[in-house]
C-alpha cells in the first residue's frame, strides 16, 4: 500500500486523518480548522499548514483531480500516477484557483506514513538573527527529522495570558526567564531510529549552547524586520496606544511565511486599509507575496498587483476566460479589475526600485 488516497471533495480534513491513521497515514495537510474545512476548499485554495515545511504545498501532494467546468463538461483526471509526463498539467490550473476555473468535486492524494516517535522542544532566542542560525543549523543537523519550526514573539505570548488563556491545571511556562522569541520545534522519526533521533537532537541544542545562540529551551531575517517596521511605522504614526493596541508577530519560519496580528481599538475601514498597504508594500519591496497560504478571495484582490506584473495577471484573465467565457465561475474572487491593476503596478514597481 502506497498510501494514495482517492476521496470525494466534501470529506472533512479530520475525518481524513482518522481514517488514514487506521493505516498508519496521515495528510501532508494539517490545519488548525482541520475538523471543519474540506479537501476540496484546501486544494482550491492551496492552503498551507505547519506539515508544509516536510511535505510542500499541494502542488506536490495532488495527483489528479476530478472538476466539473463552467460548461457542465466533467474532467476526470482522479489518476494515482506518481509520474505523469503527458502534456499540460491541467489539475495544477485548478489547485490554488479558487473556483474561479471550475469546482473540484474530487480529490486524489498522496499521504504519508505517520511518525511515531515525535519530539517537541520550546527554544527561546534574543534576537531574530540567532533564530535563524538556530533553524539554518536544525536544517544541517536533523535534516531527516526536522517537522516544524513555529515562531512566537514574547508579545503573542503576554497578549494570550493577558486574556485570561493560561497553562493547563498543574503545568506553568516551561522557560522561566522572558525572551524576546521563541520557537517550537517538532522532530519526528520511526520508534527504529527514535535512539538515533533523540542524540542528534541533544547534539543540536548543545552546539547552539555553544555558539550562545539558544537562551533557553526544554529564511530570511526579512519575516522578523516586517514586525519590526510595522511596530516603528504605527509608532512613528503615533498610532500605538491610539489606533492599534500593537503589532505581534508568529509564523512559520520553516517556509517563510510571517503571520502579523495586528488588533485595533476602532471599527475603522480606512485604518485597516492604512495598516494593509502599509504591510503590502513593504512586502512588495522584498519580493514576497500577499498570501503565502490561503489565496486572494475578496479581501486581497486589490493587492494581487502588488505581488503579480501585469503581463502574470493578463494570462491568468486568459485563463479565466477560456475555461469561464460567461464570467458565472466565483464571479469577483483572485483577479483584480483594470483600476485595482493598474494602482497595484505603480506601487509594486514604486516599491522594488532598487531591489
Amino acid at each position: 500500500m502506497r498510501g494514495d488516497l482517492v476521496c470525494d471533495a466534501g470529506c472533512v480534513l479530520q475525518d481524513l486523518d482518522n481514517y488514514l491513521a487506521q493505516y498508519g497515514y496521515q495528510t501532508p495537510l494539517d490545519l488548525p480548522s482541520r475538523h471543519l474545512c474540506c479537501i476540496g476548499g484546501n486544494v482550491s485554495t492551496n492552503a498551507g499548514g505547519i506539515r508544509q515545511m516536510r511535505f510542500g504545498n499541494l502542488h506536490n501532494s495532488v495527483m489528479g483531480l476530478e472538476v466539473v467546468l463552467p460548461d457542465g463538461t466533467i474532467l476526470d483526471n482522479l489518476t494515482t500516477l506518481r509520474k505523469d509526463n503527458t502534456g499540460y498539467s491541467l489539475k495544477n490550473l485548478f489547485i490554488g484557483s479558487e473556483g474561479t476555473l471550475g469546482f473540484i468535486t474530487g480529490v486524489s492524494i498522496s499521504t504519508a506514513r505517520v511518525r511515531s516517535g515525535v519530539h517537541v522542544f520550546l527554544l527561546a532566542f534574543d534576537s531574530f538573527e540567532e533564530l535563524i542560525e538556530a533553524y539554518v543549523c536544525a536544517r544541517r543537523e536533523l535534516p531527516e527529522t526536522l517537522s516544524a519550526f513555529e515562531m512566537l514573539d514574547n508579545d503573542s505570548i503576554q497578549c494570550v495570558q493577558s486574556r485570561g488563556l493560561q497553562h493547563p491545571k498543574g503545568s506553568a511556562f516551561p522557560i522561566s526567564d522572558r525572551h524576546n522569541l521563541y520557537v517550537v520545534m517538532e522532530t519526528a522519526g520511526t520508534d527504529a531510529d527514535l535512539e538515533q533521533k533523540v542524540w542528534k537532537s541533544e547534539r543540536f541544542l548543545k552546539t547552539l549552547y555553544e555558539k550562545q545562540v539558544l537562551r533557553d529551551g526544554a529564511l530570511a531575517a526579512d519575516d522578523e524586520e516586517l514586525v519590526q517596521d510595522t511596530r516603528e511605522w504605527a509608532l512613528a504614526e503615533g498610532m500605538i496606544g491610539k489606533d492599534i493596541v500593537s503589532v505581534y508577530g508568529y509564523g512559520h519560519v520553516g517556509d517563510g511565511n510571517m503571520h502579523l496580528s495586528i488588533p485595533v481599538l476602532r471599527d475603522d475601514r480606512f485604518l485597516v486599509e492604512l495598516v494593509d498597504n502599509f504591510v503590502y508594500e513593504w512586502t512588495s519591496s522584498y519580493h514576497g507575496s500577499c498570501s503565502a497560504e490561503h489565496g486572494i478571495g475578496l479581501m486581497k484582490v486589490a493587492y494581487l498587483p502588488y505581488t503579480k506584473s501585469s503581463c502574470m495577471i493578463s494570462n491568468m484573465r486568459k485563463i479565466k476566460n477560456l475555461f469561464d467565457p460567461k464570467g458565472i465561475m466565483n464571479p469577483y474572487k483572485l483577479l483584480p479589475n483594470k483600476e485595482q491593476e493598474e494602482r497595484g503596478e505603480i506601487v509594486r514597481k514604486r516599491s522594488q526600485v532598487g531591489c
